[in-house]
């Protein structure tokens, strides 16, 4: 392509010559050219992208087309690289190797030199530049390759490619080389943003899995579940803080856990890198266990470790047998992660308060119940003697029935007296003396309130060592209980044992 420019020229002698000057403008045409598509291609990626409707799959296809277009190249495709195998995610074109769920190893691949690469890599001739006999070029016969890293954060996911089987009739310009490395970062952005989404959704699920929590193991048992799934570190354990023994003891663990490590010890103080995340309150991790000085097991398979503290309540480690980076989603997922099951134990911890209260209550409902019971048993005794003496003097007029009436009272203000000291828990001293018992049987007999009832007691009865109220209401209650459950005109017998070690109350 040429710009050619003519002009008339009068000299000063009034002739006339006509100029005319040539210029070739191809390669000013060609890199405006390339401009005006680069802007294109830019302003495509961006409607690509701010279509939320869209799922990632759809939007790299899309993107995938619009590279393919861009470089005028048949196969575009998104890898992910892990353990020394190439994955492909989401491709554009009819390669056979070339779509989405196709692997092949490492050293198998184009991208093998992408990401060993500081910088992008553009193959113009790859047959010439890897040779007949490399095993990528025997296994995908790519002609051209131009490939670009895609970082998740700090980590690597994979590549973003695009090739042909045929070589290329130029090398990859600086403005095609600038287009693909921006569709690198998007597909970073985006795998980014999808997985800070997919772990905000995992929260949200772990949160409505704690609700339904009812213990401090039911919360690490789900935890434990959870963070495999969410951070895809499968050896973990949960430890609860125990305050009376200032240790960590573990109360849940993965089965990978314990397959890998065995069953999980009790940490004592300071014997393990778990104390100084404990201790400090935040989030310790450790992305390669190797070149990290104070491991409690030098020997350990693990090779990365994370610590989340959960307050004071315990405190969760999760490991992997490989080393690994945690990047900036990860550490702000970890934290939300801490707030929940450190709220979901808190939760936990007041309602056993509240249900250790309320039963706490109950018992003492019980205890005041029973109380109540033995009062009312305790004092109708008296109470029934003093009743009734009080009718057999007002027929008699005789003193010695207003002095038993008296009496009954007496014995009632006694009983009510020591009910009081045991209600305040101030119980009075038990006043251990010899007694006879008859007169005390006969007085706890009179206070019965049973005309048809009879009383045995053999004459004498003995003596014995007691607190003489006490054993005034034992009698009183043994009589009482006799006429309740065997009738008025039930007969208690009342006699020494034997072998004279004691005495017996009976009723037929």
């Amino acid at each position: 392509m040429v710009d050619v420019r003519v002009s008339k020229h009068i000299w000063d002698d009034g002739t006339e010559d006509i100029v005319g000057v040539v210029r070739d403008v191809t390669e000013r045409e060609r890199r405006a050219r390339a401009a005006e598509q680069k802007q294109e291609v830019l302003a495509k990626l961006y409607q690509v992208g701010a279509e939320n409707a869209l799922t990632f799959e759809e939007k790299s296809e899309r993107i995938l087309s619009i590279g393919c277009e861009y470089l005028n190249l048949p196969y575009g495709f998104l890898t992910r690289v892990e353990e020394d195998v190439q994955e492909i995610v989401h491709a554009v074109g009819d390669h056979k190797l070339l779509q989405a769920g196709e692997s092949a190893p490492m050293e198998q691949s184009y991208c093998r030199k992408t990401i060993h690469s500081d910088d992008l890599v553009g193959m113009q001739d790859a047959r010439a530049e890897l040779g007949d006999d490399d095993p990528a070029y025997e296994l995908f016969e790519l002609g051209c390759y131009i490939g670009t890293k895609v970082m998740v954060g700090e980590n690597l996911y994979g590549t973003f490619c695009f090739a042909a089987p045929h070589d290329r009739d130029r090398e990859f310009s600086t403005g095609e080389r600038e287009v693909i490395k921006l569709l690198g970062q998007w597909a970073g952005y985006e795998l980014e943003r999808q997985r800070f989404e997919e772990r905000l959704e995992g929260l949200h699920e772990v949160s409505q899995r704690l609700l339904t929590a009812e213990t401090t193991t039911d919360v690490a048992q789900i935890t434990m579940k959870m963070v495999v799934e969410l951070f895809d570190l499968p050896v973990s354990a949960f430890w609860e803080y125990d305050a009376d023994d200032d240790v960590l003891s573990p109360v849940a663990e993965t089965d990978e856990a314990v397959r890998i490590v065995g069953e999980a010890p009790t940490f004592e103080r300071d014997d393990a890198l778990i104390w100084e995340s404990f201790d400090s309150g935040e989030i310790r991790y450790y992305e390669d266990l190797t070149e990290q000085p104070g491991v409690y097991n030098p020997e350990t398979p693990l090779r990365s470790e994370v610590f989340i503290p959960c307050g004071n309540h315990g405190i969760i480690s999760s490991s992997a047998t490989e080393p690994r980076a945690f990047d900036e989603i990860d550490i702000e997922s970890l934290r939300l992660l801490e707030a929940l099951v450190t709220e979901a134990i808190t939760a936990v911890k007041r309602e056993e308060q509240l249900a250790e209260r309320g039963e706490a209550l109950q018992r003492q409902n019980d205890r005041l119940e029973e109380f109540a019971d033995v009062v009312a048993h305790d004092l109708r005794n008296p109470m029934t003697g003093a009743v009734g003496f009080l009718e057999i003097a007002r027929k008699t007029n005789e003193s010695q029935h207003f002095e038993r009436v008296e009496q009954s009272l007496e014995r009632m203000e006694e009983l009510i007296d020591e009910l009081l000291m045991i209600a305040r828990g101030d119980r009075q001293a038990v006043n251990i003396r010899t007694l006879s018992l008859q007169p005390i049987v006969e007085e706890a007999w009179s206070y019965t309130d049973a005309p048809k009832a009879t009383l045995s007691a053999d004459d004498p009865l003995g003596e014995i060592q007691a607190d003489e109220t006490r054993l005034l209401q034992l009698f009183g209650n043994l009589s009482r209980n006799s006429v309740e459950h065997g009738g008025d005109d039930v007969t208690v017998e009342v006699g020494p044992l034997a072998d004279e070690g004691g005495f017996y109350v009976a009723d037929n």
